[in-house]
């Protein structure tokens, strides 16, 4: 190793203990690792060894933090306290509760792991009162690579960290992120899991109302890109649609599909003869379709979250609350909230389609601005 005044050799064989990026980092800059690459950025090649840089992973967490009037303030509740005898809220270590178990829920070592915190942050760092709940990935399979950005010492590598790009890792998480969101939802009054989907609330920092989760991060910026590819409704391929028996699925499903905009995509998930009251009366075949592609032409939004599911046979029922957002013929925008009922059932190829749906309005009101 060259210093300013003198150079220090080895007798034997060096450890490199620079960390997962700082290791690989040195060994490229010093001439080990794939030679074409290293000849491209300036550095003259010493061993030839494609594997270094390869087969970085780390442990993705997403933070599903949620506004809760009530919850403690830290700074404001605790300052005092802290600053005269180190007690207090201030002396949280923030990760005040953990829990680890597997997706599958079987048995074995965990594959995810919950940390809750009572604090809560937007995407720009504020903090805000409320909790978190994070999904850690503990036994990732994706794999990334660092390489040189260049033959400066100074310059930071590149860095892709490959996240979520082995499908047992979306599986998995997926799996995680909707148990966080039930538990969120068991002791959140007024939490609905589509909230921590697909909302442009979450994913581009606008101060959300007092009933959404305040935002949904992870810790890369990259991985938000994946992050809003994972988030349970955009894993949904909208040209083949596939309705389920589960209720969670099948509650993305027509999220997705709706909130899609495209009326035709949308009612595929029905049969001719199903029956649809979302243009406020009920309708079937032709006038079902023409209502459909009429009403999601306007784009409205709507979020739901299951409240009762049942299921027998061929045939199941699922009972949602709905938050629905339209736009008036005048141009105005409208919130409806109510519960829809769903009955599904399952034909002779297999597949499940939707026989029946029933919104219910409960309130309506303007929304000013």
């Amino acid at each position: 190793m060259r210093l300013a005044d003198r150079a220090v050799t080895a007798r034997r064989e060096v450890v490199l203990c620079a960390g997962s990026v700082g290791s690989p980092h040195l060994l490229l800059l010093s001439g080990i690792g794939p030679a074409d690459e290293l000849r491209a950025v300036g550095v003259t090649p010493r061993v030839d060894l494609p594997g270094v840089g390869c087969g970085l992973h780390d442990h993705m967490i997403l933070d599903l933090a949620v506004h809760a009037p009530d919850a403690t303030r830290f700074l404001e509740d605790g300052r005092e306290r802290y600053e005269r005898d180190r007690i207090g809220p201030l002396s949280s270590n923030i990760g005040e509760a953990i829990a680890f178990l597997r997706a599958d829920g079987g048995d074995g070592p965990p594959d995810l792991e919950l940390i809750w915190s009572p604090m809560a942050f937007s995407e720009e760092g504020e903090f805000i009162p409320g909790y978190t709940l994070g999904v850690v990935l503990l036994r990732p399979e994706s794999r990334g690579r660092l390489t040189l950005a260049s033959a400066d010492p100074a310059a930071p590598p590149l860095i892709d960290p490959g996240y979520l790009t082995a499908d047992a890792d979306v599986r998995t998480y997926v799996a995680g992120v909707r148990f966080a969101e039930r538990g969120v939802g068991a002791f959140t009054p007024g939490y609905a899991r589509a909230d921590c989907q697909m909302s442009d609330q979450l994913f581009h920092g606008e101060r959300p109302d007092t009933r959404r989760p305040l935002a949904c991060s992870v810790d890369q910026a990259e991985s938000v890109k994946k992050a809003r590819a994972l988030s349970m409704t955009a894993q949904i391929d909208l040209q083949n649609l596939d309705l389920t028996d589960d209720p969670d699925t099948q509650n993305d499903v027509f999220l997705t599909a709706f909130n899609s905009g495209q009326g035709a995509i949308f009612d595929s998930l029905y049969r001719d003869d199903s029956i649809s009251n979302l243009s406020g009366g009920p309708l079937t075949g032709k006038a079902r379709t023409e209502a459909i592609v009429a009403l999601l032409a306007t784009k409205p939004k709507l979020t739901s979250k299951v409240k009762s599911y049942y299921s027998t046979g061929d045939t199941s029922l699922i009972i949602v609350d709905y938050d629905l957002e339209i736009t008036k013929p005048d141009g105005g925008k409208q919130r409806i909230l109510g519960k829809c009922t769903d009955v599904l059932v399952r034909g002779e190829d297999g597949k499940w389609v939707m026989a029946v749906d029933r919104p219910v309005a409960d309130s309506v009101e303007d929304i000013q601005g």
